[in-house]
């Protein structure tokens, strides 16, 4: 829970005065050097976001007058000039965490336009492959969530690559008919090395982001399953079908989300399994007939059932409220 709602279900229960309420939010807001502190790591993320989509900008809008020479010449330059800021800001400052992020992005970058300059033959899944190695030392270095969150995204990146899509549509990525295995098990060990580390609020929101898209990857084919359908199993570029499979590692994702939310009291991984059961539910009365003829069953049934999800997830969370009061 946020520091706010504890001390709010503390003062509810009795346990804090009015005084005492109103001291501790006041002790939780930021004064000027905090304010400061926070303008001055915006800018400096920003900053750096804008300097790596100008440097970005540079190669899309010049790559076809530019020598190869040029091309890679000035991608190295990028690269080094990050890489000397980074040894020479100290390690504790954001600007060194910062300059680090820029020598990671200008990495892929370096990878790319060697790639194409001269046409090494190489795959897209192997460039990204590369890339997220070149990554993981600086992750175990700075172990810093925005590196966390690009090696996730070149990792994903790398494996539907492999898997022999070009295109990467998040869209149909989710909702597949066959469960993309490597990228579940991809995004949940990175999960299950984030979920206990997670104390910030942008950790717990990276924690919960890949919770919720590995519910979507998985509860799609096992809906299509309920509802009488065919749903395989994607390994590299082809699919096995296998429908009971899909629907016994979406019951022990579904299990261990579970777990993972009563253990941290935490509402939101309880209700993505509640969501998750009942669209399942709603898939499964699709074998009753014609949609036509049980729409309106279908309705009532959807409409009660998020109701008593509602019902459910407000009389847990009073309760975990009212243990830690």
């Amino acid at each position: 829970m946020a520091p706010r709602d504890v001390l709010d279900t503390w003062w509810a229960g009795g346990a804090l005065t009015d005084a005492g309420h109103r001291r501790a939010v006041d002790a939780l807001a930021l004064d000027d050097a905090g304010w400061r502190s926070c303008a001055q790591r915006l800018l400096l993320a920003l900053g750096t976001i804008s300097v790596l989509a100008g440097v970005l900008m540079i190669f899309a809008s010049n790559w076809l007058t530019w020598p190869r020479l040029v091309q890679v010449g000035v991608a190295e330059l990028a690269w080094l000039a990050a890489l000397a800021l980074t040894c020479f800001t100290p390690r504790g400052q954001a600007a060194h965490r910062w300059a680090a992020f820029a020598v990671a992005v200008l990495t892929g970058v370096v990878l790319a336009v060697i790639g194409q300059a001269y046409q090494t033959g190489a795959d897209a899944w192997q460039l990204f492959a590369l890339w997220a190695a070149l990554l993981l030392p600086w992750l175990l270095y700075l172990r810093w969530l925005p590196l966390g969150a690009l090696f996730i995204l070149v990792g994903s990146l790398a494996i539907v690559s492999w898997q022999g899509v070009h295109r990467v549509f998040l869209f149909d990525t989710l909702f597949d008919s066959d469960l993309n295995l490597p990228l579940a098990a991809f995004w949940g060990l990175a999960l299950a090395h984030i979920w206990p580390r997670a104390q910030t609020g942008g950790q717990r929101m990276l924690a919960l982001t890949l919770a919720s898209l590995i519910t979507l990857l998985t509860s799609y084919p096992a809906c299509l399953t309920w509802a009488g359908g065919h749903s395989g199993i994607l390994l590299d570029q082809s699919h096995e079908t296998a429908s009971v499979l899909v629907l016994g590692l979406w019951a022990a994702w579904l299990a261990l989300c579970t777990t993972m939310g009563v253990r941290r009291n935490d509402i939101v991984p309880v209700a993505l399994v509640l969501f998750a059961a009942w669209a399942a539910l709603l898939s499964l009365m699709a074998r009753i007939g014609h949609f036509e003829d049980i729409a309106w069953l279908v309705a009532i049934v959807a409409v009660i059932s998020l109701a008593t999800i509602g019902w459910l997830l407000h009389q847990l969370q009073q309760r975990w409220q009212e243990a830690q009061a």
